[in-house]
């Protein structure tokens, strides 16, 4: 669990830098290498979560509609409301 959290921060600290690296002046040689780095680093956080991360059990084709909100018996359709 811990090595999915970390790989996630991370990854997202520098997709913010990068957002914010046209702001600062950096050249577009080294956007474009930031580009191609975090790419790579994207992908790397979705294989770090899918293979590390926690799996909760609830399962789509089960009615679980999302994974925080507990099952209801009521219409899909209505989000819960009475």
């Amino acid at each position: 669990m811990e090595r999915d959290v970390f790989t996630v921060f991370w990854v997202t600290l520098l997709l913010f830098f990068y957002a914010l690296m046209p702001r600062l002046g950096f050249s577009y040689d080294a956007l474009f290498i930031m580009f191609l780095f975090m790419n790579v680093a994207v992908i790397h956080m979705v294989y770090s979560v899918l293979k590390y991360g926690k799996d909760s059990g609830k399962r789509f084709s089960n009615g679980y509609w999302y994974a925080d909100r507990e099952k209801t018996e009521q219409n899909p359709g209505t989000m819960g409301s009475k």
